[in-house]
Order: structure tokens, then sequence, then C-alpha cells
């Protein structure tokens, strides 16, 4: 989630007029075959920066 936050992605899907309630950001950390998954819907603070 750290990275997807520092690169801001949803900044170019919302300045490509994707409204923010219908972007996830999705994370998936593997170790072996232990997987985490994180998510969370962008709010409007996400993509000022």
């Amino acid at each position: 989630m750290q990275q997807i936050e520092e690169k801001n992605y949803a900044s170019d899907l919302i300045a490509s007029g994707i409204a923010r309630n219908n972007i996830y950001e999705i994370a998936f950390a593997f170790d072996g075959k232990e997987v985490l998954v994180k998510e969370r819907h962008v709010t409007a603070s996400d993509d000022e920066v």
C-alpha cells in the first residue's frame, strides 16, 4: 500500500475521468505459500499530493 500511495496511481485514473468511488487499490504480498491481501477505496484526499 505504501508504494501505491507514493506513486499515486489513482491520479491517472481520476484524470482520465474515472470517479474516485469506482477505484479500488489492492496490494498483494507473497511469502512462499502465504499471501497477504489489502484493499481500500480511493478517497478524495488520496489524489491530492
